[in-house]
C-alpha cells in the first residue's frame, strides 16, 4: 500500500468528536461553520485565536445575517468577546501560543542539527567550521550556537524589503537598551519568565525605531498599554513578539484610549503618533 503523501500545508486540530460538544450543537450550524472557520483563520494569521473585527467579513464571506451568528457563539462560550474583536474558546490550550509554538521549533530544530552532528562530525572525527557544535568544541561560538541564550528568529524580522536590506550594527542606543529591559520588567510582573535581554530583542526594539519610524515614547506606551491588556498581557512575552504584533496593538490601543481605565498608562495625543 503506497503511503499517503504528506499535503504541505499548516493545519489547526479538529477534535472528531466536535459534533458532541452541546455548544457547537445549540449555536446552530451555521454558527457551528463560522467557528471552525476562525480556527483556520487563527492558524493561519497567528493571532493567538483572536479574531479581529475588521477581518469579521472574512469569516462569515457568504453567511447571511453573519452578526445573529456571531452572537450565537458569544451566547454558547465559543467566542469570547475581547476589545477589538473576539477570542476562540480554549485556543491555547489545543494549539499553544505562538511564543510556545516558536520555542518548540527552536529546540526541534536544535535537537535535529545536534543529531546530524553527531552522526557525521563526531562519529567520524570531523571538524566543520560551519558546524555550530564543532565550533563550541573548539571554543568559540557560532552565530546558530545554541549555547547563546537569544537565537535570531528571522521569521520574526517580516518579509519587507527594509528588514531584508537592514544592516545592523553591533551596539544599541540607550533607548533600546532602556526599552528592552522596561519591557522584560513590565513581563515578568506578570508572572511570566523572561529570557535573556540580548541582541534578538535589541535589534527587534531598534528596528521599530529605525525602519518602522516610531518614537521611544511611542514603543513605552506601547509596552505599558499591552502588558496591562487582559487579552495581550499573557501573549506579549518578548519585544519581537511587541514588534511583529506592533500595528494590531497600537490600532486597538488608540481605538480605546478615550475609555481608557484608570490603571492602563496615560495615552499618547494625536500629535504624539505622527511618523518622523
Amino acid at each position: 500500500m503506497a503511503k499517503p503523501k504528506r499535503i504541505p500545508s499548516t493545519f489547526v486540530p479538529l477534535d472528531v468528536n466536535y459534533l458532541r460538544d452541546r455548544a457547537i450543537r445549540q449555536a446552530g450550524p451555521t454558527a457551528e461553520l463560522l467557528f471552525i472557520r476562525s480556527l483556520a483563520y487563527a492558524k493561519g494569521a497567528q493571532t493567538d485565536g483572536f479574531v479581529p473585527d475588521y477581518d469579521l467579513e472574512l469569516v462569515t464571506v457568504g453567511v447571511r445575517n453573519g452578526a445573529r451568528h456571531v452572537a450565537a457563539l458569544i451566547r454558547e462560550g465559543l467566542w469570547d468577546e475581547s476589545e477589538g474583536g473576539w477570542t476562540i474558546r480554549s485556543w491555547s490550550k489545543w494549539n499553544g501560543t505562538k511564543a510556545q509554538v516558536e520555542e518548540v521549533t527552536d529546540t526541534l530544530s536544535a535537537a535535529g542539527r545536534l543529531g546530524l552532528h553527531r552522526r557525521w562530525h563526531e562519529s567520524k572525527g570531523v571538524n566543520n567550521p560551519d558546524c555550530e557544535y564543532c565550533a563550541d568544541s573548539q571554543g568559540y561560538s557560532h552565530p546558530n550556537s545554541p549555547s547563546i541564550a537569544e537565537k535570531s528568529r528571522e521569521e520574526e524580522k517580516r518579509d519587507s524589503t527594509s528588514d531584508a536590506d537592514a544592516t545592523d550594527g553591533g551596539s544599541f542606543s540607550d533607548d533600546v537598551h532602556r526599552l528592552c529591559d522596561l519591557l522584560a520588567e513590565l513581563i515578568r510582573a506578570n508572572g511570566h519568565k523572561v529570557g535573556t535581554v540580548g541582541t534578538t530583542w535589541h535589534q527587534a526594539c531598534d528596528r521599530l525605531i529605525r525602519l518602522d519610524g516610531y518614537t521611544p515614547e511611542q514603543i513605552e506606551w506601547i509596552a505599558r498599554w499591552a502588558t496591562t491588556d487582559e487579552f495581550w498581557a499573557g501573549n506579549i512575552r518578548s519585544m519581537s513578539t511587541l514588534r511583529d504584533k506592533f500595528s494590531t496593538l497600537k490600532a486597538r490601543a488608540l481605538a480605546g484610549r478615550d475609555a481608557a481605565k484608570p490603571t492602563k498608562p496615560a495615552a499618547l495625543d494625536d500629535d504624539q503618533w505622527r511618523f518622523r
